[in-house]
């Protein structure tokens, strides 16, 4: 019997290596697809503006030459923001989408301003804006608790090209908002949330998570934007969940 494919999508600023440890407990049960997103690791930049729907093409087309034809997504964040974008262009490759510390909302007019000025400062010293960026994903126990893992997903970021890290804030703040599409999207969605995430404040998702789409939620104590290093256990044991109500 042919094994179920997971198809894991990281967020800003990481790269399909933040999943290799993760994912070694469903190894066995299942077909492991980790890509890296445009603009990040191995992955080419492709255009100045890096759109949701420029990185949905490039994920279904990097499918397509592996031959998978049906898939269960999770997504980190802004590869949440890509799954959805996925579901919506080419429903019949999704199964069911884990909406892993991330959002089906667009940028708040603040929001968009941020990310501006995070180009700008991008242009002139990426290396400071990474080296804010990455500790501040994580609760204030958690940064010290996990000093030395943070020191190396810093480095990891430290890696990703300029001129990609502003085509992704770019594709970010012009995304167009997916929360009425929870009503309609005809797969399974489950969200697993940080109570203490700084990025993705839980009180927004309360709409969300009530969606007809969604038929799993996980809310995890103590536990920022950064699930899968905080509280690594508990989000795999959320995901086991969900991938057995997927089928």
């Amino acid at each position: 019997m042919k094994k179920p494919t997971l198809v894991f999508l990281h967020g800003f600023l990481e790269s399909a290596k933040m999943w290799e440890e993760f994912t070694v407990s469903f190894q066995r049960g299942y077909n492991l697809v980790c890509l890296d997103l445009p603009g990040h690791a191995s992955a080419p930049v492709i255009n100045k503006n890096h759109t949701m729907s420029l990185m949905a093409d490039f994920v279904q087309e990097r499918l397509v030459e592996l031959k998978i034809t049906e898939a269960i997504f999770i997504g980190h964040s802004m590869g949440g923001y890509v799954a959805l974008e996925i579901g919506k262009k080419y429903p019949d490759l999704v199964k069911g989408i884990s909406m892993f510390f991330s959002t089906a909302a667009d940028d708040l007019p603040q929001k968009k301003i941020d990310r501006d000025r995070a180009a700008r400062v991008v242009e002139k010293n990426h290396q400071i804006f990474i080296k804010e960026a990455i500790p501040f994903l994580f609760t204030e126990e958690n940064k010290i608790r996990l000093s030395e893992k943070i020191k190396i997903q810093t480095q990891l970021a430290l890696k990703t090209p300029i001129n990609g890290i502003i085509a992704c804030l770019a594709g970010m703040r012009d995304r167009q908002s997916n929360v009425d599409y929870l009503n309609e999207a005809p797969f399974p969605i489950q969200y697993i949330v940080g109570k203490k995430d700084p990025v993705i404040f839980i009180d927004s998702l309360s709409i969300q998570i009530e969606a007809k789409s969604v038929v799993d939620v996980e809310i995890i104590e103590n536990c920022g934007h950064m699930g899968h290093i905080e509280e690594p256990e508990k989000c795999k044991k959320a995901l086991s969940r969900f991938f057995k109500k997927v089928g």
